[in-house]
């Protein structure tokens, strides 16, 4: 089973699955069919999840094609194992199905399996919804007791204390820094340089590995008064990055502010870049020693090695979201010295400041997500009830001023 990445005609990064080189219709038909606004990189990660649930069929020998047609969808027990086979990896189950005994599977993040649920029960509902054969009764009916039990089964079952993220501290970034720069007599100095502007970019700003690695060298300003900003935006070009899968942002663009010790790691960092040739040949900041922009598995491999060494496990969106939770615990303090309305306004400023820091709409709930360790120990549910409150008054602004404008 491989999922197989190219470029759209329009330069987008895509996927298509093939067994034995032939095409998966029906995992391929429902990709194709996503929602026009979903990202390209987000099609990519759906289309090696749904392999786990092709896989699966192929090991536990389901024509899911011929039972779907005739009203006979996956039983309890069948997608209690399908549930099982989520947690382990794409090469565990091809393992078992080559007949490779496994004594301690590997198991993937919980994240990891929460997505892969979500993705498999929007598979499976679309595919009972296309194949079913006939609008009788029982077949309807069928169906429909079929989406309840996807619902029921196929959900997380870790708790919400097992999800929640604690931050990294002071000390842990110190630790991270320096243990990057114990490499210099193993690593070329521009790599090490580079690991560290890498580091500091994630660590002091929250932005994603894709955001990172779409970070252009002229993408940096200093404004009049004083501070450097860097531009964190979608390119209008796609065409102009040469790595099979494109840098991308995810939400919103924006300028976000950076500090003057990065902005002078950076600057130092960009006066060496320019010392390699193919460098010149794109506009991107993050580059290999080759001269070529760096990659998501580039990347996790900086990681990787981090996590090795300080027997940690360290990643870039680790640092998204202990940025996020260290953000409202400061914000927090601030304003426990304030009272009445200052103190709420200091708090609604706050949760505002994340969402434009992170790219969020106004509407979105991943404050709560991102920052839940920061809510719990703060242990205050007026803080989540006022960023609910500010939720509603801005999208109703929001609302009017559209109808004002019609």
């Amino acid at each position: 089973m491989k999922v197989i990445e190219f470029k759209s005609p329009c330069g987008n990064p895509t996927a298509l699955i093939f067994n034995n080189d032939k095409p998966v219709f029906w995992a391929n038909y429902w990709l194709i069919n996503q929602h026009p606004t979903t990202r390209p990189k987000s099609l990519i990660t759906y289309s090696y999840d749904l392999c786990l649930v092709i896989l699966f069929f192929q090991y536990k020998k389901i024509d899911y094609i011929k039972r779907f047609s005739n009203g006979s969808f996956l039983t309890n027990g069948e997608l209690t194992k399908l549930r099982s086979h989520l947690t382990e990896t794409k090469s565990t189950l091809e393992n078992r199905i080559a007949g490779i005994g496994m004594i301690n599977p590997k198991k993937v993040s919980n994240s990891t399996y929460d997505r892969r649920c979500g993705i498999a029960k929007k598979f499976l509902e679309f595919i009972a919804e296309e194949l079913i054969l006939s609008t009788n009764k029982d077949k309807r009916k069928s169906l429909s007791d079929f989406t309840g039990r996807l619902k029921n089964q196929l959900r997380s079952h870790h708790s919400d204390n097992e999800n929640v993220v604690q931050p990294w501290t002071n000390e842990d970034y110190i630790k991270m820094d320096l243990t990057i720069k114990s490499n210099s007599k193993i690593r070329e100095k521009f790599l090490i340089h580079r690991d560290l502007v890498v580091f500091h970019l994630l660590r002091e700003s929250g932005i994603r590995n894709s955001e990172l690695l779409g970070i252009r060298v002229d993408g940096f300003q200093r404004k009049n008064r004083g501070y450097v900003t860097t531009k964190i935006e979608a390119s209008t070009d796609m065409s102009l990055d040469p790595r099979s899968s494109p840098a991308t942002v995810k939400t919103f663009n924006r300028e976000l502010k950076i500090s003057d010790s990065l902005w002078g790691l950076i600057e130092r960092y960009i006066i060496e870049r320019k010392k390699i040739k193919a460098s010149i040949k794109h506009p991107f900041l993050i580059i290999g020693i080759s001269g070529q922009p760096l990659s998501n598995d580039a990347v996790g491999k900086i990681f990787k090695t981090l996590s090795d060494q300080l027997e940690l496990k360290i990643t870039p969106h680790s640092l998204r979201h202990s940025w996020a939770c260290n953000f409202i615990l400061n914000e927090y303090e601030k304003a426990s010295f304030a009272t009445g309305r200052e103190k709420e306004r200091i708090i609604s400023n706050a949760l505002s400041v994340l969402r434009i820091q992170m790219g969020w709409s106004l509407r979105s709930s991943m404050p709560e997500h991102y920052a839940k360790y920061a809510f719990q120990k703060i242990g205050n549910e007026r803080l989540l009830s006022e960023d609910r409150s500010l939720h509603k008054k801005l999208s109703k602004d929001v609302s009017y001023g559209a109808q004002s404008n019609d």
